[in-house]
């Protein structure tokens, strides 16, 4: 990426591609980032596609793509808080140990349900649905924020639809 070599720090998990690892450019800035693993089918053209067309506060960006050999990766901003998912086990674990109350977890969990929210309204007014909404999908950056990521089943929403369905209130 722009000829700066990248150092491979740890693994940060595992998708249908393989191990997403968290990889870290020289000092002095040390930016780190998300490198995923894509493979050659069209679903990971798509995913890639997506994210660069859904850029903007609410969901990971794109930071560049690399190839090594007949591998390509993604190199996706790094949500330093980690997967929502993670968050809301460690919140749920620090409130029975007594460390956070009850109120300081919902007031967290309001926070993040909002920003996932937020997010997937953004993600859907760029003409997207995502199909995979789930905790796993959204990211907790540094400062608390929410982003939406992993758009490997979303596609152009090509219904035309533009009513609310469901019961209305």
């Amino acid at each position: 990426h722009g000829g700066v070599d990248y150092n491979v720090v740890k693994e940060l998990g595992r998708g249908q591609c393989g191990a997403v690892m968290l990889i870290e450019g020289p000092a002095p800035d040390s930016r780190k980032f998300a490198l995923k693993p894509l493979d050659a089918d069209p679903r990971a053209v798509n995913e890639l596609q997506i994210q660069i067309r859904a850029a903007g506060d609410s969901s990971l960006q794109i930071a560049g793509v690399l190839k090594e050999g007949n591998q390509v990766f993604a190199m996706i901003e790094l949500a330093g808080g980690g997967e929502m998912m993670n968050n809301l086990n460690f919140m749920k674990t620090s409130v029975a140990d007594g460390h956070l109350s009850q109120a300081e977890a919902q007031t967290i969990n309001l926070r993040l349900g909002a920003g996932a929210a937020q997010a997937l309204s953004d993600f859907h007014s760029k003409g997207m649905v995502h199909r995979d909404i789930k905790p796993q999908n959204f990211f907790v950056t540094e400062t608390g924020s929410t982003k939406l990521g992993d758009m490997g089943e979303a596609l152009p929403d090509t219904t035309g639809y533009t009513e609310i369905l469901g019961t209305p209130d």
